[in-house]
């Protein structure tokens, strides 16, 4: 519980960071409508629920904070921390499938946006990082998100998609959907 409200406690102070927004656009020559996305920061706050695939039952909760730069209207690379809790998660043969159930994370993320003449856009992610302790005996994080934002204007939108998550090489897939904020 503590390892949760420092987390929380990190990612309010990361989320008073002061944003810009830069007022040329991509393109000069085609005009934009509100929903597009700009280039400049951006942040996401995510909350997921993924679940070992591999495990009998079992789910978590994740939560994460990205920040970062919105390249174009196609890329966006940035760095972010996340806080992910397995509970509940045991095989049919009543032992873990994670023996460590809570990981802090820090990856780099890169998006890729496929832009729209609407206010609905696809896009896949990946992120590659370290998870801290090691969750079954893996450092390393690797996740793939596939998802969907919705501009709410010109700076705000919601993401959806369902995100897949892999904690070292040979270890149990987590897969699960999440929905997020961007600012």
């Amino acid at each position: 519980m503590k390892k949760f409200i420092i987390l929380l406690a990190v990612m309010t102070i990361s989320l008073s960071a002061s944003a810009q927004l830069a007022t040329d656009s991509f393109s000069e020559d085609r005009e934009r409508e509100d929903g597009w996305l700009q280039q400049g920061y951006r942040g996401f706050l995510e909350i997921g629920m993924p679940c070992p695939v591999q495990c009998g039952r079992g789910e978590g909760v994740s939560i994460k904070t990205t920040h970062g730069y919105q390249f174009s209207e196609w890329f966006f690379a940035g760095l972010g921390i996340g806080y992910t809790n397995f509970v509940h998660i045991e095989d049919y043969w009543d032992y873990d499938c994670y023996p460590k159930r809570d990981s802090f994370n820090a990856f780099g993320d890169f998006k890729l946006t496929i832009p729209t003449e609407s206010r609905f856009y696809p896009y896949l992610e990946a992120r590659f990082g370290i998870a801290v302790p090691a969750v079954y005996d893996g450092v390393f994080f690797f996740e793939v998100p596939v998802g969907c934002r919705v501009a709410l204007n010109d700076k705000l939108g919601i993401n959806a998609g369902v995100s897949f998550q892999l904690y070292g090489w040979g270890n149990p897939l987590a897969v699960g959907p999440f929905v997020s904020f961007d600012f």
